[in-house]
C-alpha cells in the first residue's frame, strides 16, 4: 500500500494523507509563518513516515520548489498538479458560477470525503485542508487506485 501525502502549498499549508487503498488516515493545516519555518517543517513532516511515498503539490512556485527538493532527496515520487484539475474533475461545473463559489464548495465536499475515507469532522474544515483532502482524492481516482469515489463524478470527467 502506497502513502499519498497532499500538500496545498503555501506558507499557510493544508496537508492530507490518505492509503492507495482510499483510507484518509488524517490531514491537518498549519501556519508556518515564514519559508524558513516552513522549510525546516517539511524534514519533519516527511521524516514521521516509515517509508517514501507519493507527494502530491498542488500549486507552484518556490514553496513547490522547496518541498520538491526535500522529498527526492528522502525518496518520494513527486507529483505537481494545480487546483483546476482536481476542481473540473470532482465539482460538477453547474454548481458554481463564480471562482468565489469553489472555497465553499471545497469544504463541503471535503467534509463528505472525510467522513467516507474514515475521518470525522469536528467543525468545519479551512479551505487549505478541504484542497488538500481534494487534491488527494482525486489523485487517487486519476491513478486508479479507487474505482468508486465519495459521490457520482462529473459525466465525463476529464485528467490532463
Amino acid at each position: 500500500m502506497i502513502t499519498i501525502l497532499s500538500v496545498d502549498l503555501g506558507v499557510k499549508t493544508g496537508l492530507a494523507c490518505w492509503t492507495s487503498a482510499g483510507e484518509l488516515l488524517w490531514y491537518r493545516s498549519q501556519n508556518y509563518g515564514s519559508k524558513e519555518r516552513l522549510g525546516r517543517a517539511i524534514r519533519s513532516i516527511l521524516g514521521q513516515f516509515s517509508e517514501p511515498g507519493l507527494l502530491v503539490l498542488e500549486g507552484g512556485g518556490r514553496i513547490s520548489t522547496l518541498w520538491t527538493t526535500i522529498a527526492i532527496r528522502s525518496g518520494w515520487s513527486i507529483e505537481t498538479l494545480h487546483a483546476e484539475e482536481w476542481r473540473r474533475n470532482l465539482i460538477n461545473p453547474s454548481e458554481w458560477q463564480f471562482t468565489s463559489d469553489l472555497k465553499d464548495l471545497s469544504v463541503s465536499y471535503a467534509t463528505i470525503a472525510c467522513q467516507w475515507g474514515g475521518q470525522p469532522v469536528a467543525g468545519v474544515l479551512n479551505h487549505n485542508t478541504a484542497e488538500a483532502i481534494l487534491t488527494g482524492l482525486w489523485v487517487l481516482v486519476k491513478r486508479g487506485f479507487i474505482t468508486k469515489t465519495p459521490w457520482l463524478l462529473p459525466i465525463g470527467y476529464r485528467s490532463k
